[in-house]
């Protein structure tokens, strides 16, 4: 049972935060502690609730005009929609994966392409160098001239491919207006997670605007990241396309003594399942004093007061390191002793690749999307067993050589990039 001190200090640090986010933690500490479920129904009554927030305008190129074609070739035009490399700090995730797809394309092969990126009045602009030069439109849900451009291009468009199709900028009217508009449509699809799982959005116009989109993708052509995705599309009664390449690249291993870090990517995403590598660490961090749980990834002061509630030995064995850089993300994959991926679902698993290229020793786990990129069987364990997570992590540190994976027996998809722009 919980003491009413514990409990006292918990909300002093809970009252901290927004509504908001006090109702996301609370419902996804139930998931840990089920005797809390009476709590449930008077917290859901709370989800409909939308907070305003005033908004930062932020000036953005804005284009009043259609790029020039050749008139003898009026539907020449290819689209791209990169809206994922439109955020500030998104170094990782859906952004790195397609920077390392468009890496490997042909630059012959994008003389017709327009990239355009969706974006709101409170999104700041950061583009890798790839984009630099090419012609980049922004597209304004509350511009009129944004609008415009859309009926000008979707005239001389063969086809358009969505990579971020799922993002809350890309709307679901220009979704539908080109989708109807364009001859050839592709998506690429990363997971349905969302619709697994609603507490992913953060409020009810979110979640409106997903299933909207979600209804239009019968009309056009997907593409899935990884085996799982497909499987899952396919269970849902839509036809994919079949699997993009994915191709893992070796890298150089450092050599010499590790800084004894166990890392976990996520966030307070129930998902992530941070909450509960958290107490299986707390478990067995006893016998392992020297080590300590890096968990990478941007926390509140309010999420981190609240994890480290859950944490009864040393707290300076877990450690933040909120958000960092892909080079500094590097480093600590090449000095860490192992990589902990308690992910209850995934669309791929991106920190599960970069272990592997780096020959990093892993756990993960025992899920669809790992069991794509994982031979070895002793590298699962069951991510709602707190205690099977411990055992794992204790036999992990102690013969960390069984939990490498060899870079050669990995294979993801057989559709190269270059087909769907």
């Amino acid at each position: 049972m919980i003491s009413k001190a514990t409990f006292i200090s918990w909300v002093r640090g809970l009252l901290k935060i927004s509504l908001t986010n006090f109702i996301k933690i609370s419902l996804r500490a139930i998931e840990i502690f089920p005797h809390l479920g009476i709590l449930r129904p008077w917290l859901a009554s709370f989800q409909n609730i939308k907070l305003k927030q005033k908004r930062r305008l932020i000036s953005h190129p804005c284009p009043n005009e259609a790029p020039k074609l050749d008139p003898k070739q009026p539907h020449s035009l290819k689209i791209i929609e990169i809206t994922s490399f439109n955020e500030v700090g998104n170094t990782r995730g859906i952004g790195n994966y397609l920077s390392k797809l468009f890496s490997k394309v042909d630059t012959s092969s994008l003389k017709f392409v327009v990239f355009i990126a969706f974006k709101n009045h409170d999104n700041s602009t950061m583009l890798p160098k790839y984009f630099l030069e090419r012609s980049i439109y922004y597209i304004d849900a509350e511009c009129n001239s944004c609008l415009t451009l859309i009926q000008q291009l979707s005239k001389s468009t063969r086809r358009i491919t969505f990579t971020s199709y799922f993002h809350e900028n890309v709307t679901p009217k220009h979704c539908s207006d080109l989708i109807k508009v364009i001859p050839e449509s592709n998506i690429i699809v990363y997971d349905l997670i969302p619709k697994k799982n609603l507490l992913n959005f953060s409020n009810i116009s979110n979640m409106k605007k997903y299933f909207a989109k979600y209804r239009l993708l019968k009309a056009t052509n997907l593409y899935a990241i990884s085996g799982s995705t497909k499987a899952a599309l396919e269970a849902e009664g839509f036809h994919v396309k079949g699997v993009l390449k994915y191709k893992l690249i070796k890298s150089e291993t450092m050599l010499g003594k590790k800084d004894k870090s166990l890392l976990v990517f996520g966030g307070m995403s129930p998902r992530k399942n941070v909450l509960r590598t958290v107490i299986a660490w707390d478990a067995v961090q006893r016998e392992f004093p020297s080590h300590k749980l890096t968990l990478v990834g941007y926390y509140s002061n309010a999420a981190k007061f609240f994890i480290l509630k859950f944490f009864k030995s040393d707290t300076h064995s877990v450690f933040f390191t909120g958000e960092i850089s892909d080079l500094e993300i590097h480093h600590l994959f090449q000095n860490a002793e192992l990589l902990v991926a308690p992910s209850t679902l995934e669309g791929l698993g991106l920190p599960l690749i970069k272990a592997i290229e780096l020959g990093t020793p892993f756990i993960c786990a025992d899920i669809d999307a790992y069991r794509e990129l994982v031979a070895n069987k002793e590298s699962f364990f069951n991510p709602f067993s707190v205690k099977e997570i411990s055992r794992k992590i204790q036999s992990a540190i102690e013969s960390p050589d069984k939990y490498i994976t060899n870079i050669e027996s990995v294979r993801i998809g057989t559709i190269d990039f270059s087909v769907v722009i």
